[in-house]
């Protein structure tokens, strides 16, 4: 018999792999057949559908994980109408308070055992209530085929109570039984009064429970159609943002590169798969293969990205080359300006040389 909150965020692992996938969330309950029908791992939110785990893909639960079979055990929620329609109604156990149908406060609900393989829901542990144990406050609510919850208040048959006053003992026991004999009187004044009340909640119950479901089915209509648009748009706005993020990155670092940085990283953030499942947790360390998987799938720029690659380092080192370029062409053309510059003094030299001698044998010839 497990303890539900002993389940709750403990890792999922994948059997055929040995992969750490998700977490848990929450138990999926079923109160008409007083089963447990899953665990959910990832809720319903703007851009995705909630997802879940049924019981029958789980191998063991043990003190650290869950093991199930593999990733395919991850499956949306709608996929399973009764898991689906059992989240639509929203349906919460902890902090009900439970009382038998002729009024009888048991407590509030705190947690509840359950059979991990059959998932069959065994009993309840509740907080406070008539049969509280002297010590510790909580008692034992064996579980009822007729459990009935509602908004504020969870219903079982009378005979639950009798049950849990079979199993009191100690000091709780020793004090009730000398109570019994002047209760009895008392108790039998108060049954006739909570059954007349109990006539009066239920008619008046059936009534708010008819208005109810009309207001649902009605909003559950315009907010179904108002999700599927909402989940279009977004869906497509994803998948323009990730188209140019990615475009972005693979101009500015080759992919080539991405895949040989990215080994051996650890990366900083999740990385989910485009369906939507786990590649890499947090902090998990990056392998040859993670990274060619990363590379099939499309999302190797955003494991760069994950990593701590830099988008601006090719950029430095493009403006550096282009730098250096420059300098040279500048460096060339100085120099070549230099050397012409310096044979045409060279060739004005060597001209004013020549006239001069030229005047000075023209005055010699004019003296003879």
């Amino acid at each position: 018999m497990r303890k539900g909150s002993d389940v709750i965020d403990k890792v999922v692992v994948t059997y055929d792999t040995g992969e750490k996938v998700v977490r848990i969330i929450d138990l999926i309950f079923d109160q008409k057949r007083n089963q447990l029908l899953g665990f959910l791992v990832a809720e319903k939110g703007l851009f995705r559908d909630a997802k879940v785990i049924p019981l029958e893909e789980v191998q063991a639960i043990g003190l650290d994980a869950i093991v199930v079979n593999s990733k395919a055990s991850i499956v949306k929620a709608h996929r399973i109408p009764v898991i689906k329609e059992i989240l639509h109604q929203g349906i919460v156990l902890r902090k009900k308070r439970i009382l038998t149908t002729e009024g009888l406060d048991l407590g509030i609900l705190v947690d509840l055992f359950f059979d991990e393989r059959s998932g069959l829901v065994e009993g309840y542990e509740v907080s406070g209530g008539v049969f509280a144990d002297a010590y510790s406050g909580r008692s034992f609510v064996p579980a009822a085929e007729t459990l009935k919850i509602g908004d504020d208040v969870a219903f079982v048959p009378p005979q639950t109570a009798q049950m849990m006053e079979e199993q009191v003992g100690g000091i709780r026991g020793a004090v009730q039984a000398t109570g019994d004999r002047l209760q009895d009187s008392a108790d039998t004044t108060n049954r006739r009064l909570q059954t007349a009340v109990q006539t009066v909640n239920e008619q008046l119950q059936s009534s708010v429970e008819s208005v109810n479901r009309g207001l649902q089915e009605a909003s559950q209509n315009a907010g179904e159609q108002l999700q599927a648009a909402t989940d279009a748009t977004s869906s497509k706005l994803q998948d323009l943002n990730r188209d140019a993020t990615a475009s972005l990155t693979n101009n500015l670092v080759d992919p080539a590169e991405q895949k040989v940085y990215v080994i051996g990283k650890h990366v900083e953030r999740d990385v989910l798969t485009p369906d939507g499942n786990v590649l890499l947790l947090q902090g998990q360390e990056v392998t040859l293969v993670d990274a060619e998987a990363a590379d099939r799938m499309g999302i190797l720029d955003e494991l760069y990205r994950a990593t701590g690659g830099s988008l601006t380092a090719n950029i430095s080192r493009n403006l550096q080359a282009a730098t250096e370029s420059f300098s040279n062409g500048i460096g060339s053309v100085t120099h070549s300006s230099t050397a012409h510059l310096r044979r045409s003094i060279d060739s004005l030299a060597d001209m004013a040389i020549e006239q001069a001698r030229k005047r000075a044998e023209s005055r010699a010839n004019s003296a003879c």
